[in-house]
Formats: structure tokens, sequence, C-alpha cells
């Protein structure tokens, strides 16, 4: 007996293939046919909180955009240098 846990596309697929269903009716890829995907709202909407978004997704955005990365890069040189200073 076959548990469907996580590779529930290999169990549609065997449960089609096993009851021989008709699957010719079935168009694939139509779920955003007619979906208009807007432009981006800017960053800065986000940081100043005028927007919700999920901390995981504003961290992906920052990396995307490569606004973590430069910010991270210059704390770490700003770190070394306060080290270098210090002794």
């Amino acid at each position: 007996m076959h548990v469907p846990c996580g590779g529930n596309y290999l169990v549609l697929k065997n449960a089609i293939s096993y009851f021989n269903l008709d699957t010719s009716h079935f168009t694939f890829q139509l779920w955003n046919k007619d979906k208009k995907i807007g432009a981006r709202k800017p960053i800065e909407k986000y940081l100043n909180n005028e927007i919700r978004i999920l901390s995981s997704k504003l961290r992906k955005r920052l990396i995307n955009e490569e606004i973590f990365i430069s910010e991270l890069f210059r704390l770490q040189t700003h770190g070394m240098a306060w080290k270098a200073n210090s002794a």
C-alpha cells in the first residue's frame, strides 16, 4: 500500500493510470492566463512600514536587490576597521 506523503504528483499520476481516467480536458498551466502582474512596489514603502510584508520575503527582496549584501559588507568592513583601531 502506497501512503501519499510529499509525492502527491506521483500518487495522482498513478491513480489516473490505475483508474484509466481521461485527462484530455485538463488544460494545464492556465492558472495565470488572465492574471496581470503589476510593477513591484518600492522597497522604501516596506522599510517605512507603509506596506506589510513577511520578514522572510523582505529579506529575500533585500538580498535580490543587493541592499542587504552591501549593508552587510559595509558593517563587516567597518567592524574590521574598528578592530584594527582598537588594537
